[in-house]
């Protein structure tokens, strides 16, 4: 049977693990910060073939100029994971910074739009 001190040191241990979890996606995001920065992602991203959706949210047809509002066209560039636009990907970037600037210290506003932006990304 499990003591209550056991089980504060087993939710102490939880914590410490989460922290290190924590400190290693901060330091990852640090990383893609940089090389975002360096290499001009999002006009890259925003310069892609994209297409247009179909009603069922299956790809259309693709679009005379790409249109960073439409999904990138993953027939063109399989090597994207799922059908995402280039706006949406600098949502969830935004969203990320805001990790990284909040263990930096930096206060930020509410940001309600998050949980559903990153659901998106993930499929959730």
């Amino acid at each position: 049977m499990a003591s209550k001190q056991s089980q504060a040191l087993q939710e102490a241990n939880g914590l410490i693990n989460a922290a290190a979890q924590v400190m290693g996606l901060f330091t990852q995001l640090q990383q893609l910060q940089g090389v975002w920065t360096d290499t001009n992602t999002g006009a890259t991203l925003e310069s892609l073939a994209t297409c247009a959706l179909n009603a069922d949210g299956s790809l259309g047809a693709p679009d005379a100029q790409p249109d960073p509002t439409h999904p990138i066209d993953t027939t063109k560039h399989p090597e994207l994971t799922r059908s995402i636009s280039a706006t949406q990907i600098e949502q969830i970037k935004s969203t990320l910074d805001d990790i990284v600037a909040y263990i930096n210290g930096a206060d930020l506003n509410a940001n309600p739009g998050a949980r559903a932006i990153l659901n998106m990304a993930v499929g959730g």
